[in-house]
């Protein structure tokens, strides 16, 4: 990799500015669209996104994991894993065309066909993870952050460009994104040149890579899972409005996990790479310590401009998710903290935490979540939602205090000495760049 606090700094920076165009396109499209519209985005957006995750799982991390252990054999494991993610891209796409509309509510039906067709063309968000994770591998940041801003930089202008044309709806907003992620996929297939793209990983090489990625995919399961249970659970359990309401919410307080995810990766790829059990272990500490001085800080400056935000920036109409939104903003800033510690456990080759954290969350939202959804809506998913990420960081917590020679006070990083490396990492790499 190059300069490793570059690397940092350019991923939050493209992680920002992501942010700052996905909140302007949320803002456009539930201004344009109104509550019952931003509703049916909301479900229509939901089962391409869930098509992709249940998907990958954690093949594209296994893919890095292997190209980062396995540095002269890299071409041929790059070749091998785009391969892999066009089939089960194409494979996972037909799939969910022809069972998701079932899983639709009666008040949803209308959607059905709709649903089927933008499942049918998504594989592209499938085959774009496993190229992401290929290039990050490859120290290729700079790449994977320019096709992500040009992504949403794309996603504003697709929202005006229908408005100007009178044709803007929720099927055409979803419609038009799965285009730019075909556009993103062709792209980084020319990145990756023919030669490599040529290149088979044989038999042995496919079978390392699929046993890799099942390893990790025990605690993905588990976690992709919970990442969507809320909104499996919105659909069945309460009104297309209450589901508008939780979306503007979650546009607002997602960002805190968004941001967080910067840590995340990297201490992922960190982590993969390192030589010894003790030095993963210790690099994993350090960025669990970095990232909780980081999303305390964003979350106190969410929560003061969390009422003028939503109040005027989405209008008076999304008044009824103000509650919703101060709670999902406690539970991103968990699910950050809690994403961190387990991406880097997993890139240390431990799955167990993450499975473990992942099964208990979910079955503390399912069960919290059908009680409190039909009775309070948006509402009571949020609460749910604050409990269940408490458990699953709680779960992680003692799991790495396992670990040989882990204390708690390693676990803790709200202190000067770590608010001082991350002001002087910035300072000093923005004095470099002038």
């Amino acid at each position: 990799m190059d300069d490793k606090r570059w690397v940092y700094l350019s991923t939050a920076i493209t992680n920002a500015v992501c942010l700052a165009l996905g909140v302007v396109s949320g803002i456009l499209s539930a201004r344009l669209l109104g509550v019952q519209g931003r509703g049916e985005l909301a479900i229509l957006s939901y089962y391409p996104a869930l098509m992709a995750a249940v998907v990958s799982l954690s093949f594209p991390q296994a893919l890095s994991f292997l190209i980062l252990r396995d540095l002269p054999g890299s071409a041929a494991v790059a070749g091998g894993g785009v391969r892999f993610a066009a089939i089960v891209g194409m494979l996972g796409a037909g799939a969910f065309a022809l069972l998701a509309p079932y899983t639709l509510s009666a008040e949803s039906q209308h959607l059905s066909k709709e649903v089927s067709i933008t499942c049918a063309a998504s594989a592209s968000m499938v085959i774009n993870t496993y190229l992401y994770a290929m290039h990050r591998s490859y120290g290729r940041f700079d790449w994977v952050n320019g096709c992500l801003i040009l992504v949403a930089m794309g996603q504003v202008a697709l929202i005006g460009l229908l408005w100007g044309l009178g044709n803007l709806t929720a099927y055409s907003i979803v419609v038009g994104s799965l285009v730019l992620q075909l556009t993103v996929t062709a792209a980084g297939l020319w990145r990756v040149g023919i030669p490599t793209l040529a290149r088979g990983a044989g038999r042995e090489g496919y079978a390392e890579f699929i046993a890799v990625g099942l390893r990790f995919s025990l605690p993905m399961v588990a976690i992709m899972l919970y990442s969507v249970a809320d909104r499996a659970i919105l659909i069945r359990a309460t009104s297309i409005e209450q589901i508008g309401y939780y979306a503007v919410a979650f546009s607002i307080a997602f960002p805190l996990s968004l941001l967080s995810e910067t840590f995340a990766q990297l201490g992922f790829l960190e982590a993969a790479a390192s030589k010894t059990k003790d030095q993963s272990l210790s690099l994993v500490l350090r960025r669990f310590q970095m990232v909780q001085v980081f999303i305390v800080g964003l979350a106190v400056i969410a929560f003061v401009l969390v009422e003028p935000f939503l109040i005027f920036g989405f209008g008076s109409k999304f008044a009824p998710a103000l509650t919703a939104t101060y709670l999902l903003v406690c539970a991103m800033a968990l699910r950050g903290l809690s994403k961190t510690l387990e991406s880097g456990l997993r890139g240390a080759n431990q799955v167990f935490p993450g499975t473990a954290s992942g099964l208990l969350a979910l079955a503390g939202l399912m069960g919290l979540g059908m009680i409190l959804t039909p009775k309070a809506g948006a509402t009571g998913l949020a609460y749910a939602l604050v409990g269940s990420e408490s458990v699953g960081l709680c779960v992680l917590l003692l799991c790495t205090l396992r670990q040989p020679g882990v204390t708690p006070g390693q676990l803790w990083g709200l202190r000067g000495e770590i608010v001082l490396t991350l002001v002087s990492g910035l300072v000093g790499r923005s004095q470099r760049s002038r």
